[in-house]
């Protein structure tokens, strides 16, 4: 099959696919005036509530990290930047920003000599990530004391961020669960809402939902995001469902504390009209999760809805300006690494050195 044949296969196969998806689609719209079944636990019976945008008087915090990681010969190198940007508002204007630690700093250097298989390094990079950008977190509620604090990603470490029983970075882990859960605890004590946004989030709990509601078929194909994206209108959100179904079936959560297993909730919601939905998740501990989704919804309208073709709130905006990292930093770290311990436990490896 030559280039043209592949393309033309390709592109026929995309239009098939968004031919089903548009049928599916139009059998959702169809249901917009049905009540989810009681029998499922849902929160509320729409499948769709339209947000309404909150006037900004609060201070908010933002919080992300620029991570970078090195499979190196003799050694493996993490270099991690978690910082917070802390805006204060006054009728939807910003009045001042802060920083933490600070507005700039160079990356923190970490080290692995223990082997690592190519799993558990990739396992490792993650995990350290999450450490700093949580204990920046924790450090920045208790300093800063903001009514919103805002993570890039979920609220929850992923399925691919644990490790194997017998692995090497299996402490590593543990720690971070600890870390993760010191972060609502201080959120919760602090009074501060813990709102996590994920950029592109690959979920599926909200079309299982539906398919268990309507006994809908076809919708395995899609991810919330694809299906919500054509059926969501501008300020719109979707309904509020729990982040899993059974919390002491789920990888991570049945390792947490049970105060902490059914505290974490999410919605998604559209800011604009030209991007793709935004899956916002937020924690509560305790009290009207409802009442604490449409709060939140309103103030991440007004944060995510500064462009038309890219929602997302813009303290969060800021801090991954702040954390992420450059190519040249990245050199000069590593540089003054090796001016300290030389050349040796820097050798690259050998697919990465190669002189054609």
């Amino acid at each position: 099959m030559n280039f043209n044949e592949s393309l033309k296969q390709a592109t026929e196969s995309i239009q098939k696919a968004e031919r089903k998806k548009a049928v599916i689609v139009q059998k959702i719209q169809a249901l917009r005036s049905k009540k989810l079944p009681e029998s499922l636990g849902i929160l509320e019976k729409e499948l769709f509530a339209k947000a309404k945008p909150t006037v900004l008087n609060e201070r908010i915090a933002g919080v992300d990290s620029g991570f970078n990681g090195q499979e190196l010969f003799a050694t493996d190198l993490l270099l991690v930047r978690a910082i917070a940007a802390v805006f204060d508002y006054k009728a939807n204007i910003l009045q001042n920003s802060s920083y933490h630690p600070s507005g700039f700093f160079f990356p923190e250097p970490f080290f692995s000599t223990n082997a690592l298989e190519r799993d558990e390094f990739q396992c490792n990079v993650s995990i350290q990530r999450i450490i700093r950008e949580v204990q920046t977190a924790i450090e920045t509620i208790k300093k800063f004391k903001p009514a919103y604090c805002f993570m890039d990603g979920s609220l929850l470490p992923q399925h691919a961020d644990k490790p194997r029983a017998n692995s090497k970075v299996k402490k590593s882990f543990d720690l971070m669960l600890e870390k993760v859960q010191e972060l609502y605890s201080t959120a919760a004590k602090s009074k501060c809402e813990l709102v996590g946004c994920v950029e592109d989030s690959r979920g599926n709990r909200w079309r299982s939902i539906l398919e268990e509601a309507f006994r809908l078929e076809g919708l395995e194909e899609y991810h919330d995001a694809v299906l919500l994206n054509d059926l969501l209108e501008k300020g719109e959100r979707s309904f509020v469902f729990s982040y899993t179904k059974n919390a002491s079936e789920h990888p991570i959560l049945n390792e947490f504390r049970k105060e902490w297993q059914n505290a974490i909730f999410a919605f998604y919601l559209k800011p604009t009209k030209f991007d793709f939905p935004l899956r916002v998740e937020f924690l509560n501990p305790e009290g009207n999760a409802l009442e604490r989704a449409e709060k939140i919804a309103g103030i991440v309208l007004s944060q995510a809805s500064m462009h038309k073709e890219y929602a997302y709130p813009t303290v969060l905006i800021e801090a991954d300006l702040r954390a992420k990292l450059k190519p040249e930093e990245i050199n000069l770290v590593r540089d003054k690494i090796v001016d300290k311990i030389g050349k040796n436990a820097f050798i690259l490896r050998r697919r990465d050195r190669r002189p054609f």
